[in-house]
């Protein structure tokens, strides 16, 4: 089956922001792959800004009570992963405006959400190390403070380039 996701994401409305962290509110040195020692497999550890921190409780919290909602309002009441998963809501991963991955908040496990203070979140349930490694990348990546300057430029002219592309050739 193909599944489907719409996710609300409006940055420049200041009356009802949608509450969103971004790479400003992970501390890069503790985002890592890991192998979970509670039996959850592959894992990805976060951590946070005193911020960020903050942004991440209140987006989980919304994410547990919503969930719980759902499942009070279809009558499911159980724990068991199946029950959860079928009303868990997820929150995206984002980098370069591509979906890399969707996280979900166990709403019977985390009913307030997920308070990061202290020890930090962890993503669990990855299906590979390999898989955990690429995510723990991309929210590296999306934490690092990038800004682009110039410091050299070079003009070659069309007869330059033509001589460079013929030898290119040669040596191939």
């Amino acid at each position: 089956p193909v599944l489907y996701y719409l996710f609300k994401y409006d940055p420049d409305n200041q009356s009802n922001p949608v509450p969103e962290a971004t790479g400003k509110d992970l501390k890069l040195s503790a985002i890592r792959a890991d192998i979970s020692t509670q039996g959850q497999g592959n894992v990805v550890q976060l951590g946070f800004t005193g911020e960020g921190a903050t942004k991440f409780h209140d987006i989980t919290r919304d994410e547990a009570h919503r969930g719980a909602a759902l499942a009070a309002a279809a009558g499911q009441t159980g724990s068991d992963l199946a029950t959860v998963q079928q009303f868990a809501q997820h929150f995206a991963i984002v980098l370069d405006n591509e979906l890399r991955s969707t996280p979900y908040i166990d709403y019977k496990q985390n009913p307030d959400g997920i308070d990061p203070s202290g020890t930090g979140a962890e993503i669990s349930n990855i299906n590979s190390f390999g898989e955990a490694k690429d995510l723990a990348l991309v929210l590296q990546t999306g934490a690092l403070p990038v800004e682009f300057q110039q410091i050299e430029r070079t003009d070659v002219s069309a007869t330059l380039g033509k001589d460079s592309l013929r030898q290119a050739v040669i040596a191939a």
